[in-house]
């Protein structure tokens, strides 16, 4: 019971015992635990309902509780300290039964002091209790009782079990023991302080009552109490506010009957109730604090004996009763254990479920008392996160949160129950924004914000977070309303004849231009919107705002807008979605993500960057993401930009990330399963991309991109990327001015199946594809794409990998003299099924390379560049094109069973192709049958040469590729 006439005696006492209360954390400290559990709402009607009681009948929990007749507010809009409360009761099999079952009145049990409900069950009959207006005494308070025999269907009110309470303090509590109705209440038929007596036979005509018997000497005075049993023995947690605010509890004794007080300590809370979770005691109370507007919490002391050090040791939270800086009541807690032996907590709370940004009427919840009792427990991950000191972890229970969450704690772990367990969904919520007054609204936003406190040079170190879904981040955004800019160009009054505003309705609100963005054509998309402004005033039609962010604060007749209660808004698609990742690390270092689920968010379902608005340390460094799953984003599954040193990305799933690409017309998805980059050359990314599943994202499986050097892709399966034209499996490349950014990266044991292009490496230099099984799928573009494709990219190791494609095997492609494909080894590889030919060359720059120990087989007729003056149309084992270069080497290959040529060369400059198996040991055929070099020489009968290539010797025999040795001696000459 939240008492405000008392708060002058609280601040008394709360500076006396302020060693009870929830100790302060104390930098330095010993690592500890806090606990994160969601409660259940049990009632949700619109009238204010609190004052529960639960008891179990042998077949049914019954949950009864008051439920006001007028107020439908709460304590910082309203007064719910009313005498108006009507007893209703929900009936289950199960505690969790009670939340689907309907609620029932009461017959007759009305105007009941402040919602406080008793209720006990004794001899077959469930009864329950209320404090009602006295006929006997004038402005004084009766006890009442209503009992069922028949499961609720008849109701037997039995009028004053106690009588003459005083009308400001009518408290009371009732317990069937003993297979009698024990009753306490405070100052009872005229006696001073609290008492108990009982009765045999409560349903007797006329009933017979024991004595009263005072709960201690001198006499408890005003607090409230409860009863609590354990096996014989009978207890009462109880709160004494006069001559001191203390915490007490009692034993019964009955020879002679009295009660025994077994502990004491100063208090500073309300309406205490005592129970038992496996084996320990708990003893949970409420108290108030003006902060807010006022807000009541739950906190509790607990002890494996009650004796006199059960309140030796501080109390733990329970609940906070707030949410940042929204407060509430969270107040009237009642302990039980149920016959299976798990424990709640039910209490009544003002919390809005679905807005932690405000409260509603009081309703009854209930906590599955499941956690370590000796640490703090909070109600909200937030909260505790924000309670929490660098090293201490925090343990999510199973459950949905609805709350986007911020971290700025180092070496803070944070554990949920698991995937699809621990559920922070988003939808709909107002997201947090990190860095206030950026001066750009596309800002340091995330579903689970993960970045330094806001300082120029601040990182967070050492997170750990695992466990989680996070879903929903900008989706469904709370938008008020939108409309089309018909004003005059260049101004912030926005007109739309469709609308129907109050007066100053939107005051407050932001108005955002979704249509003036800053267009850049690239696959990030990463475009904020540069006009927006608060409204100032609104008519009905009309609204003005003082443009007060973006970059340019313009605007332009036919402009679409949103109203919407927050400033910063991004929707690069003009979709009405928020651009909102999932899980977002923002200077940070050494931070781990495992374990996690981030699906159908606004923008990337993980995302590792730098801070904005800040001037010093824009990066991070040492993340891990391992075992999470990222699928069904607007964006990317797993990005990862201004990043410096090792990543290390393991066993994650990212499937079916992107959309249309809003911004560049020539792309037609964007998405990438995975991409990384680095912060700049001095600073490039490196580390461990292995293990990782990337199906079916809009764009690309995996990007590497941007000052990097030194990462290992490795046993990742990467498929069915086919919705762009440019699609691919994976995507290596450096800044086209200065390739030497992508070097040294290893591309290994991957299956890189069904995408348009298999592996890609673009201005990259020194990097190794080896062993990764390729095959290429166009889906509904046309044919012809590579597995294999090094455009303007040297010294690339290209071995062992097994390819089979609709399109080329291997192309090698360059226009750029300075930044050339060059110098690049081909050994060990097997081209099966390609269609066009299975090693492509062109460009002049495309020179200089070896291709030693491979298979080309089985090639099929396509043709490119269809309608251009350079269409051409081959089915060639090797096909080098008229504008290619020189210096191309082929040595101790095997190329067989092509449908046109084996190899076919369009320069005028002789191709080193010798010591080639040419699927015969006659050697190769000419387009006609015959050496196309010179006829009188002898007829081979191998795939066929076509132009300048020197072929002789050739090989007799296939090669074995698979150690790489050279030709045994004498093999060149045997043909």
């Amino acid at each position: 019971m939240k008492k405000k006439v008392f708060s002058i005696l609280f601040t008394i006492v709360l500076i006396c015992s302020l060693s009870l209360v929830t100790a302060v954390p104390v930098a330095g400290a010993d690592p500890a635990t806090l606990e994160v559990s969601q409660p259940v709402q049990v009632t949700s009607d619109s009238y204010y309902e609190r004052g529960q009681a639960i008891r179990y009948d042998g077949a049914d929990y019954w949950l009864f509780y008051g439920r006001s007749a007028t107020v439908t507010g709460n304590y910082q809009d309203s007064n719910p300290d009313t005498h108006d409360y009507e007893i209703y009761y929900k009936k289950a099999a199960s505690v969790a039964g009670l939340v689907g079952a309907d609620p029932q009145a009461v017959p007759g049990a009305v105007g009941c002091y402040l919602g406080e409900i008793g209720a006990a069950y004794v001899n077959g009959n469930m009864w329950t209790f209320a404090t009602v207006p006295s006929t006997n005494y004038v402005g004084r308070k009766s006890l009442y009782g209503w009992y069922t025999s028949d499961g609720g269907e008849n109701w037997t009110q039995v009028v004053d079990m106690a009588d003459n309470l005083p009308p400001g303090a009518a408290h009371h509590d009732e317990i069937g023991f003993n297979g009698k109705l024990y009753v306490m209440a405070n100052y009872p038929d005229g006696n001073a302080g609290w008492h108990t007596k009982y009765t045999d036979d409560p349903v007797a005509t006329t009933i017979t009552w024991s004595s009263y018997v005072p709960l201690s000497t001198p006499n408890l005075i005003n607090g409230t109490g409860h009863f609590f049993v354990e096996n014989s023995e009978l207890y009462i947690g109880i709160l004494r506010t006069s001559p001191s605010k203390d915490n007490k509890i009692l034993q019964y004794s009955d020879s002679p009957e009295s009660w025994v007080e077994l502990c004491s300590a100063a208090s500073t809370g309300w309406d205490p109730t005592l129970f038992k979770v496996d084996g320990r005691y708990v003893f949970a109370q409420a108290p108030w604090i003006n902060e807010g507007g006022g807000r009541q919490y739950i906190i509790a002391w607990s002890n494996d004996t009650l004796d006199s050090t059960f309140f030796s040791e501080p109390s733990v939270s329970i609940s906070a009763g707030k949410y940042g800086s929204n407060t509430w009541v969270d107040m009237w807690p009642i302990g039980f254990t149920d016959q299976g032996g798990d424990s709640y907590l039910f209490f009544t709370s003002e919390r809005n479920p679905s807005d932690v940004t405000s409260e509603i009427a009081g309703n009854i919840w209930y906590l599955e008392v499941d956690w370590t009792l000796t640490n703090d427990h909070y109600t909200y991950i937030q909260e505790a996160i924000d309670a929490a000191n660098p090293g201490d972890t925090i343990n999510v229970a199973e459950g949905t949160y609805p709350e986007y969450l911020h971290i700025t704690t180092d070496n803070l772990t944070i554990e949920g129950a698991g995937i699809d367990q621990s559920i922070i969904d988003l939808d709909g919520l107002i997201p947090y924004w990190h860095y206030s007054g950026c001066s750009s609204s596309f800002a340091s936003r995330g579903g689970v914000l993960i970045t330094g406190s806001g300082s120029s040079d601040d990182i967070i170190e050492g997170v750990n977070f695992e466990g989680f879904t996070v879903k929903n981040a900008g989706l469904n955004p709370p938008i008020t309303t939108s409309g089309t800019h018909t004003g005059s160009d260049d101004a912030a009054i926005l007109t739309d004849s469709t609308a129907s505003w109050g007066t100053n309705d939107l005051v407050g609100q932001w108005v955002h231009n979704v249509s003036d963005k800053l267009i850049v054509i690239d696959i990030s998309g990463n475009n904020p919107i540069r006009s927006y402004g608060l409204i100032t005033a609104n008519t009905a039609t009309t609204v003005t705002a003082t443009l007060a962010g973006g970059l340019e604060n313009d605007w332009d007749k036919g402009d679409a807008y949103v109203v919407i209660p927050y400033e910063e808004y991004v929707d690069v698609a003009e979709d009405l979605q928020d651009d909102i990742t999932g899980i977002s690390i923002q200077n940070g270092k050494d931070i781990v993500i495992s374990y996690c689920k981030s699906i159908n968010n606004g923008s990337s379902g993980i995302g590792v960057s730098y801070a904005r608005c800040v001037s010093a340390h824009k990066y991070s460094e040492g993340i891990t993401i391992d075992h999470c799953i990222s699928s069904d984003n607007s964006r990317n599954g797993i990005s990862i930009g201004k990043y410096v040193g090792a990543v290390t990305i393991t066993n994650n799933t990212c499937s079916n990330n992107g959309g249309p690409h809003p911004t560049d017309p020539s792309r037609e998805r964007m998405g990438v399963g995975i991409t990384v980059s680095g912060l700049n050359s001095a600073n490039p990314i490196s580390g461990v991309i292995s293990d990782n599943i990337c199906a079916n994202n809009g764009f690309e499986g995996i990007v590497l991109k941007d000052y990097s050097d030194g990462v290992i892709i490795e046993n990742n399966i990467v498929t069915g990327h086919n919705s762009d034209q440019d699609g691919a499996g994976i995507f290596f490349y450096g800044k086209k001015s200065i390739p030497s950014n992508c070097d040294n990266h290893i591309i290994r044991n991957n299956t890189v199946t069904g995408n348009i292009r298999g592996i890609v490496a673009y201005y990259a230099q020194y990097c190794t594809i080896e062993n990764n099984t390729i095959t290429t799928d166009s889906g509904s573009f046309p044919e012809g794409q590579a597995a294999i494709k090094l455009d303007n990219a040297n010294n690339i190791t290209v071995i062992d990998n097994s390819i089979s494609c609709d399109g080329t095997g291997i192309t090698i492609q360059s226009y750029n003299s300075t930044h050339n494909s060059s110098a690049n080894t081909f050994t060990g590889n097997t081209i099966s099924g390609a269609k066009f030919a299975g090693i492509l060359i062109y460009g002049p720059y495309a020179c200089d390379n070896i291709f030693t120990y491979n298979t080309i087989t089985g090639t099929t007729s396509l043709t490119l560049w269809a309608g251009s003056s350079w269409e051409e149309t081959q089915a060639d084992g090797v096909f080098i094109d008229d504008d290619a270069g020189t210096g191309n080497v082929f040595r101790y290959n095997n190329i067989y069973g092509n449908a046109d040529d084996g190899m076919e060369n369009q320069l005028t400059t002789q191709v080193d192709a010798t010591y080639n198996w040419w699927g015969h040991a006659s050697g190769p055929s000419g387009p006609d049958g015959r050496m196309n070099d010179d006829e009188s020489k002898v007829i081979g009968k191998g795939d066929s040469i076509l132009g300048n290539v020197d072929w002789d010797p050739w090989l007799p025999q296939p090669v074995d590729h698979t150690p790489h040795h050279p030709v045994p001696p004498g093999l060149e000459d045997m043909h």
